[in-house]
């Protein structure tokens, strides 16, 4: 069976953050995903990067979303070549390695690509552990 992705469009400029959260929180609703909380961090992660992107690296190009078994894959690109990092006292970078369970910066033809890894949350139970934000692919 095929994982769920979407390839997201957004308008250029500072509209692009809150689309970026609407169409995200959208795409996982759909694909079944039911913890708040965790698609709250998705949508706040997505809104850092591609707030970054439209400020710092020439327009944010697209984002990619990608569901598998026990993550999400997030990519967003932008137009600068320029690696990421701190910018005036900013904290956006440290908040989300923090919370991705991985990240990192691929060069493109045109710019760069950012991606996180960002798992499913898990929660212990008396007897053991099972899932929270259970996404099930339709």
């Amino acid at each position: 069976m095929a994982m769920p992705s979407a390839r997201i469009q957004l308008p250029d400029g500072s509209p692009a953050p809150a689309a970026a959260r609407r169409e995200i929180r959208q795409r996982l609703g759909a694909w079944g995903c039911s913890d708040g909380i965790w698609v709250d961090t998705v949508c706040g992660v997505a809104h850092e990067l591609v707030s970054n992107a439209v400020r710092h690296g020439g327009g944010c190009t697209g984002v990619l979303l990608r569901l598998t078994g026990d993550e999400i894959i997030m990519e967003v690109t932008d137009r600068s070549p320029a690696a990421p990092g701190p910018r005036d006292g900013g904290y956006g970078l440290l908040i989300i390695g923090e919370l991705a369970e991985a990240w990192g910066v691929e060069p493109v033809d045109e710019g760069k690509r950012i991606w996180v890894r960002m798992a499913r949350p898990q929660v212990a139970t008396r007897s053991g552990v099972h899932e929270a934000g259970v996404c099930r692919v339709r």
